[in-house]
Order: C-alpha cells, then sequence, then structure tokens
C-alpha cells in the first residue's frame, strides 16, 4: 500500500489530469479489495463495510506518509512504515527505500507514469 500511496501523492501534483488517475487508481485498488473480500466469503451485506475501513485506513496511512515525508521526518516515517508492514530489523533501510523511491516518483514525467511506466521499485530484505 506504500507504493500506492507514493504514487498517488505523486500524480496529485499533476494537476487536473493527476487528480482524475490517482482517483482512476484508488478506485481500482478498492474495486480490487471489494472482489477479494467476496472471494474469501464475507457476505454481501457487509463487503462495504470492509471496504471503506479499509479506505478509511488507507486515506489515514497516506495522510500519515505525506506528513512525514514533506517534514522529512525519519522518525514520523519509520513509524508510519512500521504500522504499515511486517517489521523488519532494519526500518531505517526501508524508510530511505521509500523516499528514494518517492523522489524518483518525482523525477518521472507524468506521461510515463500515464502510460503505467513506473521507476523500478530497489527490493529490500
Amino acid at each position: 500500500m506504500i507504493t500506492a500511496a507514493l504514487v498517488i501523492r505523486r500524480l496529485k501534483r499533476d494537476g487536473a489530469r493527476g487528480e482524475e488517475l490517482a482517483q482512476a487508481l484508488f478506485d481500482l485498488m478498492f474495486a480490487d479489495i471489494d472482489r477479494n473480500f467476496r472471494e474469501q466469503g464475507v457476505g454481501d451485506l457487509s463487503v462495504g463495510k470492509h471496504v471503506k475501513r479499509a479506505a478509511a485506513t488507507f486515506i489515514a496511512q497516506t495522510a500519515h506518509l505525506e506528513m512525514a515525508l514533506a517534514n522529512e521526518d525519519m522518525v514520523a516515517l519509520t513509524a508510519t512504515i512500521r504500522r504499515n508492514i511486517a517489521t523488519t530489523n532494519d526500518m531505517a533501510g526501508v524508510a530511505r527505500a521509500v523516499i528514494d523511491y518517492d523522489s524518483k516518483l518525482n523525477e518521472w514525467p507524468f506521461g510515463q507514469l500515464e502510460m503505467g511506466t513506473l521507476p523500478e521499485q530497489r527490493q529490500s530484505d
């Protein structure tokens, strides 16, 4: 989800077309989450609640990530990552990788993002 949050963050910087593409990515992501809940056997009446909860969590996590990156706050960034991914012995390394990927996305031309061509993501341990 962190990668999606970074891509959406980047897209929103490109005006109306970027906002539209960011919304389309968000919608596609949560349509897939809806489908996954249904495949797992969650009843039709409660799928909406589960998806709504997942979307609210994603939005909150994205806000924390945005704030940490905007303030260049490694402590807050590390805490956000720790809450959102499995723990690792190198949280600082993961935080640096997130910052590095965010930087790469900021340099990537909107046209490439619009075509679905993203910078390669560095794998971490």
